[in-house]
């Protein structure tokens, strides 16, 4: 049998191999993934590297629009592909979308199911945004192997965040001023491209204009502006002089150190087709030998001697097989060290067209119609399909904030981003720590983070005494609005279970229980855990245990990486195991804490009587005799006291401690509660004098059980908002509310027909102003296409 999945094995491994080369037409789906990874497992246990170089894994997000506000619903569509052709087809099946703030903390976190290599969903912003950007954050586990650099990461924007020119004297004492030179160092008698960044605290942008001055104090050269905080200058340093970056406020800067010789990288990223490159050698390394090379992800694409015999060499580099992502572009010596490095960032190449065919919008009757088509790079139509959002933007300058350009319609004309918008991308880029600290790197040799097809929830089982279960079944019950769970694991000899593979949508209560014949013995109680990783450092993770409050929603966990050379790393975790606390056996009934409870012995009851022996205050006569009776303390007030049984008060004011113990047998005594005061007020004048609960065992359920313990409240994949529930409300809110950004129209799922055609008519909820259309798609084969149109 193994030999014959040997001999599978090569041929499975050519197919996929054409599907790589041959590209868009003949690529794999879901199902061939599956069937190579599945086939022979330890192939690639004896190379894992290969493994990742091959099936990376990355994702491209279309949002609805990137302006954000509190409360406000944003959208969202994710592909995610496989593959160095980026084929839209992976074994993941599960997406985890981030938000994140500009300190870049995780706010709110939710799991989507992947379907075809799509998966679709809706954030809700916080209540209160702060003044920083936001970041949604997208990535399966599989790409965890890789860090954060791997991830799909989408800039948004606080549309209500104040200018920065409010900002007064005061605050610019905590300026800060970064500077990144695009080849990562500065060469003096070279020209070096600098890039500065301002920022506040909180990391606010600040637009403010500067210059490079001398140790004269003579201006060099005035700064460009760009927004977001972003300047840059072009100038080249002279040996023996001292620069500082000066800004309008006076505030000086110290550069960083200027090398006396070195090489100058440049790249001009604009052209669709190739990667101008641009390389500065300083007179003392002329015809020396150097390496121009352009790696992604652990694979060069493209690896060039130089011999620097003149004092700037260019160099084309075609981007065509090069897929879109992060790639590093170096300079290195024959020792492989690097000399300069810079990011660039390659586009998807979109092999598809979307063409906005035919716009109407029908004032009178508030309603909004719109033809698209889609054709490949021979025109022919495809049939695919598409996501598309309309948002109305009544600022202009909101759109020119946004990298739109805004022109004027002439006839049915519409106008899409401009170089502007890659230019800025570009600068966002070099400008990121992220992306300077992503050197040429190696792939990870070992994988730590598999695929992942369905939910995970890990954790401890406890009975209901809090002792562990151990090497025990544990029956797992639940249902949601796409699956039912009905299980039995059984616990390790630590007490952990391990759920993988959950396939459920929404909120769902998940009961945990064991056999046995009384309901104390077979609930349990399932305390989850969640890990945190450290990514950079690699195999060291941290288990966090979270117990669950009441009501609390549990989260699904991440995968559980234990590496056989180095043990992870674990807190201590004391587990205490405590006695029953007969205070939980049932809350108060009347909502009011007694001033004091008293709680039956049940191995050994004691009457009546005896039970009020010991309480301050409070007074027994005649203990033993044929007529006990009880005096409240003064604190009770003067008046009668009233009786309640079960509660059930006793309409009679004058009943005796006789005629209570006469009604109610001790034995079945669970406890009395004891209340005065205002506490007693809840009765009215009947209880002027307080009050006396008595509750028996049966009424106070015998033996009580919280039921709750052995359920838990699971999160799974999240049910996100439909956009209809929110366009149908939009119509209804104040002129305030329709000043704003808003999106007017979306849906992920639109399909073209055999004519590659779609058409959409929908109501205009809101007046018009400024339209910006985006549509996306992707095909099976990865084929994709965008467009973002403003009419």
């Amino acid at each position: 049998m193994i030999s014959s999945s040997v001999s599978k094995l090569p041929f499975l491994l050519t197919i996929m191999y054409c599907f790589f080369c041959f590209g868009q037409n003949s690529g794999p789906n879901a199902n061939a993934l599956q069937q190579v990874f599945t086939e022979e497992p330890s192939y690639w246990q004896k190379d894992e590297r290969q493994k990742l170089v091959q099936w990376q894994e990355r994702i491209l997000v279309h949002v609805d629009k990137n302006f954000v506000k509190e409360e406000e619903s944003l959208f969202f569509k994710a592909y995610v592909l496989t593959g160095p052709n980026r084929i839209r087809a992976t074994i993941s099946k599960v997406l985890k979308v981030e938000l994140l703030d500009d300190q870049k903390q995780v706010l709110r976190t939710q799991y989507h199911e992947i379907t075809d290599g799509m998966a679709v969903g809706a954030f809700v912003m916080p209540k209160k945004l702060n003044e920083g950007e936001y970041t949604l954050r997208a990535y399966t586990r599989w790409m965890q192997n890789y860090g954060d650099s791997f991830y799909s990461h989408t800039l948004l924007q606080n549309e209500t965040a104040s200018s920065s020119e409010s900002i007064d004297k005061n605050e610019m004492e905590s300026l800060k001023i970064s500077f990144y030179p695009e080849g990562n160092q500065l060469i003096e008698q070279l020209d070096n491209w600098l890039l500065i960044k301002a920022t506040m605290e909180g990391n606010q942008h600040l637009d403010i204009k500067g210059q490079i001055i001398d140790e004269n104090n003579e201006v060099i050269v005035a700064a460009t502006a760009y927004g977001e905080g972003l300047t840059s200058v072009v100038f080249n340093p002279q040996p023996g002089k001292k620069y500082r970056y000066r800004v309008e406020s006076g505030q000086t800067f110290d550069l960083p150190p200027i090398q006396q010789e070195g090489y100058a990288l440049k790249v001009n990223n604009l052209n669709k087709t190739d990667l101008d490159i641009q390389i500065a050698t300083s007179p003392s390394l002329l015809n020396s030998k150097v390496w121009i090379k352009g790696e992604m992800s652990g694979i060069t694409y493209f690896k060039k001697e130089i011999h620097a015999e003149n004092s700037l060499e260019t160099i084309e580099v075609p981007k065509e097989g090069i897929p879109f992502g992060i790639m590093t572009i170096a300079i290195l010596n024959q020792q492989e060290e690097i000399l300069a490095e810079r990011p660039v960032s390659i586009k998807p190449s979109e092999k598809l067209t979307i063409t906005l065919m035919d716009s109407e919008i029908n004032k009178d009757r508030d309603e909004m119609c719109l033809k698209f088509k889609v054709t490949d790079q021979n025109g022919n139509p495809v049939k695919t399909q598409m996501a598309l959002s309309i948002t109305n933007i009544p600022d202009g300058e909101l759109m020119e904030k946004s990298g739109y350009q805004l022109k004027a319609m002439k006839g049915n004309e519409a106008y899409g981003i401009d170089r502007r918008e890659l230019f800025k991308e570009d600068l966002r880029l070099l400008t990121s720590e992220g992306s300077r600290k992503q050197k040429l790197q190696a792939v990870p040799t070992k994988i730590k983070f598999p695929f992942q097809e369905g939910l995970n929830l890990f954790g401890y089982a406890y009975n209901l005494n809090n002792e562990l279960l151990r090497n025990t079944a544990v029956q797992i019950i639940g249902s949601s609005a796409n699956d039912v769970l009905a299980k039995e694991i059984e616990t390790d000899d630590t007490g952990l279970i391990k759920i993988e593979n959950l396939q459920l949508t929404g909120e769902t209560d998940l009961i945990f229980r064991r056999a046995g014949d009384e309901s104390a013995s077979r609930l349990v109680k399932f305390v989850p855990f969640q890990e945190e990783y450290d990514l950079d450092s690699s195999t060291k993770a941290k288990l966090d245990f979270k117990t669950q409050k009441r009501g609390a929603i549990a989260t699904p966990s991440p995968w559980e990486y234990l590496d056989s050379d180095e043990l992870v790393e674990l807190e201590e975790v004391e587990v205490v195991e405590e006695k029953l606390d007969a205070s939980k056996s049932s809350p108060w009934a009347n909502g009011v804490k007694p001033s004091k409870v008293i709680y039956q012995d049940m191995e050994r009851p004691r009457t009546l009587p005896q039970l009020f022996l010991g309480v301050p205050g409070m007074y027994v006569a005649n203990l033993g005799g044929l007529n006990p009776t009880l005096r409240m303390p003064a604190a009770a007030g003067q008046g009668p006291v009233l009786w309640v049984i079960d509660g059930m008060p006793m309409m009679n004011q004058d009943n005796s401690l006789l005629e209570v113990m006469n009604i109610v047998s001790f034995i079945d005594v669970d406890r009395v509660e004891i209340l005065f005061g205002p506490e007693a007020a809840v009765y009215g004048s009947r209880a002027s004098g307080g009050a006396i609960l008595v509750y028996t065992r049966s009424a106070s359920n015998e033996d009580y059980v919280n039921r709750k313990e052995g359920r838990l409240k699971f999160q799974g994949y999240h049910q996100s908002e439909s956009f209809n529930t929110i366009a149908k409300t939009m119509k209804k809110q104040p002129k305030k509310f329709k000043d704003r950004i808003n999106t007017i129209f979306w849906d992920p799922m639109l399909i073209t027909n055999k004519a590659g055609e779609v058409s959409i008519k929908f109501d205009t909820p809101i007046p018009l102003e400024t339209i910006l259309v985006k549509a996306s798609s992707i095909t099976e084969t990865g084929a994709m296409g965008r467009v973002n149109i403003v009419y």
